[in-house]
């Protein structure tokens, strides 16, 4: 991002046609934005044009409910409860305020 200096802290002149005679730096570090993505798994259902048998697709078998936590955000979850101990109301609190999402204890079954 680049400020400019558009009058003379002195006079108040214009600065708009003067040489830029140097540069200053300085670097702000911030984490990319946190968010939960939301994968949706959809299982076809069709009917057999000869028998009229109703069969459909399996999901694949670590789906299991209508809405869970995926393998990475449990890790995540659990990392802060066991490793830095951190009750399960905070973690839920932490989630809410970084991702927008609250989590519950059932997703993590």
């Amino acid at each position: 991002m680049k400020h400019k200096v558009e009058v003379c802290k002195e006079c108040v002149a214009s600065l708009e046609d003067a040489q830029v005679t140097g540069i200053e730096r300085r670097h702000v570090h911030k984490p990319p934005p946190i968010k939960i993505i939301v994968t949706k798994h959809r299982s076809e259902h069709k009917q057999c044009l000869h028998c009229r048998c109703h069969s459909k697709a399996e999901f694949p078998e670590n789906i299991q409910y209508l809405v869970q936590y995926g393998r990475d955000l449990k890790s995540v979850i659990v990392y802060h409860g066991v490793y830095q101990l951190i009750s399960y109301d905070r973690i839920s609190e932490l989630f809410s305020d970084l991702c927008g999402h609250s989590i519950t204890k059932w997703g993590l079954c």
